[in-house]
């Protein structure tokens, strides 16, 4: 069923009409992407319009995927506080099919977040619009998790952020398929 599900304390699922529903989004799902260590890493590319420090080891394209959510903004993606748009993009080494994802911002920060943003796979030529969302508000640390209308095979994904908070930031992102 598309629409948004968060994740309770209670390990139940609140799903954006306000009830609560046991049924988990994501069971039964893969995990589509493994851990990345980093922004080109065993035939799996990440890149972003901006890096908050493109030259340190922080803030770069690949720390959405890398599974590390410590708090501490180092382990985001962060897009610096630039004129958005922002895009994070990722290049897999085949096709994923994307059912359900998530977006996970990091706690100690909830004016730093994607509020407004479309979920596009890379046809060859152009970009096809797979989810959108948009006036998305966070609290601090919380994850977000939604179903794709109509899941297609693309090789090349993007997050294609165009509103939110005072910075752009992501701390994790999964792909279920």
């Amino acid at each position: 069923m598309p629409g948004l599900y968060i994740k309770l304390p209670n390990n139940s699922w609140l799903v954006a009409e306000g009830t609560e529903t046991d049924p988990d989004p994501i069971e039964g799902l893969e995990d589509l992407v493994p851990a990345l260590v980093s922004n080109s890493s065993g035939g799996w590319v990440c890149t972003a319009d901006y890096e908050y420090n493109e030259s340190g080891a922080y803030a770069r394209a690949h720390k959405i995927w890398d599974r590390v959510h410590s708090g501490n903004w180092a382990d985001t993606w962060n897009a610096g506080s630039g004129a958005y748009p922002h895009s994070n993009q990722l290049e897999s080494p085949a096709s994923l099919t994307v059912k359900v994802y998530s977006l996970q911002i990091r706690s100690g920060a909830n004016t730093l977040y994607p509020g407004t943003w479309k979920l596009q796979g890379w046809n060859g030529s152009g970009w096809d619009d797979l989810h959108s969302v948009s006036g998305v508000t966070w609290q601090a640390g919380e994850i977000k998790t939604y179903v794709v209308p109509t899941p297609a095979a693309y090789s090349k994904h993007r997050f294609y952020v165009t509103d939110g908070g005072v910075q752009c930031e992501i701390s994790e992102a999964h792909f279920y398929g």
